[in-house]
């Protein structure tokens, strides 16, 4: 089985511009992720979020919408709503983000601190008609790997239809080793479709991850391909025989472009590139680089930021 490459939802940096401009630019991914979408238990969803997923601005390419709540209710409602009004066959639920900001109102990885209401929560959902199928994305537990059997014993009471695992708890965001012996417990027994999310950065990580794990659905990538968009076209052997550095200066600007179009505002297309350059610095740690990057950072406006990258660019 060939193992498909997924692109991690982030928010605020992965919407529908982004993801566009990478299908565009960049070959390998199999799905992009949308970042999270409130749900409510009546009404429209909000409008922001609304243009992320509307099928129009998401062509040409596999789409899955997240939902972020804690209510059985608001993701029945919006559930259904993202399948009957946009036509997405399947919804995936965040049980998987560690900010304090989510956590703190039980949602995301808070939703794993209360095993019995956890269950709850799926016993309601599943029992609603005319849903679509049902994934999640979720971390090992809040504070203790031991935490970990018994979230699994809970996914397999209900027929998901595919479940990401970051092996990390909550409490340890993104710090630290993956718990891969505990992601092991995943493979051999969790009874639904297996991805595997986590620390994939190099070729050689994901080369790693799908010899370890063969029969995994897929592997899913956030940071990794943010600090470098064409890791997937590596992983996957593509080579278009354009320079490496000279494809990434021509996608920033076509991002940038892209914002510009539908922001129509300079400053709020620039917090976007930084956003997106503060995720690339991570790959250039080189002393070289370290001043044209400052002055990225820096930058006040579009001219200073060009400026900047083509310091960058031209090292």
């Amino acid at each position: 089985m060939k193992t498909k490459i997924i692109f991690a939802p982030m928010e605020g940096v992965t919407g529908y511009i982004y993801r566009n401009a990478h299908k565009k630019f960049y070959g390998g991914i199999n799905r992009y992720c949308s970042p999270f979408i409130p749900a409510r238990a009546e009404g429209a969803l909000p409008p922001k979020y609304t243009k992320d997923i509307l099928p129009e601005n998401n062509q040409d390419l596999e789409m899955l919408p997240q939902l972020l709540t804690k209510d059985p209710s608001q993701f029945i409602h919006s559930a259904k709503l993202i399948h009957e009004k946009y036509g997405y066959s399947q919804v995936d639920l965040n049980l998987g983000c560690p900010s304090s900001t989510v956590v703190s109102r039980g949602r995301g990885a808070g939703m794993l601190d209360d095993i019995d209401a956890l269950d709850r929560f799926f016993d309601e959902v599943f029992k609603a008609d005319g849903l679509p199928l049902i994934s999640i994305k979720t971390r090992i537990g809040i504070s203790f790997v031991s935490e970990a059997e018994d979230l699994l014993k809970v996914y397999n009471r209900y027929p998901l239809a595919e479940v990401a695992v970051h092996p990390r708890l909550k409490d340890e965001g993104y710090m630290g080793n993956v718990h891969l012996d505990v992601f092991d417990m995943f493979y051999n027994d969790c009874k639904h479709p297996l991805i595997y999310n986590g620390d994939i950065r190099t070729v050689s990580d994901f080369e790693n991850i799908s010899k370890k794990y063969p029969d995994l659905k897929g592997i899913m990538i956030g940071r990794g391909l943010l600090a470098d968009p064409a890791l997937a076209e590596k992983i996957c052997g593509i080579n278009d025989n354009t320079d490496e550095l000279q494809k990434l200066e021509t996608f920033l600007s076509y991002v940038y472009d892209s914002y510009f179009e539908v922001f129509k505002s300079e400053k709020n297309s620039l917090f976007k590139l930084k956003e997106l350059w503060a995720n690339l610095s991570t790959r250039f740690a080189d002393d070289k680089y370290k001043k044209s990057l400052s002055q990225i950072k820096k930058s006040k406006n579009i001219a200073e930021y060009r400026a900047a990258c083509t310091m960058f660019f031209n090292i």
